[in-house]
């Protein structure tokens, strides 16, 4: 890749045996080669410089402009390989800014540098992100709730349920004969919800609803159940079966018969 400007490498030279190399000729190389590299008189490359270089007469200082990347270094008692050369900041902060409109800076070679962070929006300048084939390694709005989707969360940052339909339900035979029809309370889905159900006459402990969810689960999952009144926490609610498309609702004690359509009221959670 070509940059725009030279990264610049300054650094004591020092000698094998830790003495400094004072106005020394130090040569400066491609990794791994004995081909020169290409050095500049400043970060704006308008000009090469010479290589080898010479430290300083004092210091010993190294200080030369490259290009980013590795090099090696050899002079009299100095053999360094793979010295680090950084890519100057403005690179980054003016392919921020010159390549917004299309996500990208093109340098003087004609190669792109991304630009550091992604802009989200929908002016000229920026990139919207949902459902955008452009954006690899995200995931996509439309996956929200779909197998290997991403959970949701909320404005405070805490996980939501993922949007499935609402489970359907069914009164079993504890319910006793001819009970009102239960149902599943509004806003419910396979993962959490609400159950409602009465009875009719001759009823029994043990099984009183089945509820079905939309959609299986690729394995029975873990149900959690919570007694929502007194009078179902009387009865010890349970689950006497679960499977990955259903979850069936018993009572320890018998429940009373003829009772209404809301009599009866249990909160659940599943997770799969």
């Amino acid at each position: 890749m070509a940059f725009q400007y030279a990264g610049r490498y300054t650094e004591a030279a020092l000698k094998t045996d830790g003495t400094l190399l004072k106005s020394g000729s130090v040569s400066v190389f491609l990794p791994g080669t004995s081909t020169l590299a290409t050095l500049y008189t400043s970060r704006t490359k308008s000009a090469t410089a010479a290589n080898p270089v010479t430290t300083d007469a004092t210091s010993g200082m190294l200080t030369f402009y490259a290009d980013p990347g590795l090099y090696d270094l050899s002079g009299p008692g100095v053999s360094v390989a793979s010295v680090p050369v950084t890519p100057d900041a403005v690179e980054y902060a003016e392919a921020a800014g010159a390549g917004a409109a299309s996500g990208y800076a093109t340098l003087d070679s004609g190669s792109k540098v991304p630009i550091a962070q992604l802009p989200t929006g929908t002016s000229s300048a920026t990139v919207t992100i949902g459902n955008d084939s452009r954006v690899t390694g995200a995931e996509q709005a439309a996956n929200k709730g779909a197998v290997s989707g991403y959970q949701g969360l909320d404005a405070t940052k805490r996980i939501t349920s993922a949007a499935t339909a609402a489970p359907t339900i069914a009164a079993a035979a504890g319910a006793g004969t001819s009970p009102p029809t239960p149902t599943v309370v509004s806003g419910s889905n396979d993962q959490r919800g609400e159950v409602r159900w009465g009875t009719g006459t001759s009823v029994a402990a043990g099984d009183q609803v089945t509820v079905t969810f939309s959609a299986a689960w690729a394995s029975a999952p873990q149900v959690v159940l919570t007694a929502r009144n007194t009078a179902t926490a009387a009865l010890l609610p349970y689950i006497s079966a679960v499977s990955t498309t259903a979850v069936t609702i018993a009572l320890q004690s018998a429940p009373t018969a003829s009772q209404g359509a809301t009599t009866y009221d249990v909160g659940f959670i599943a997770v799969g």
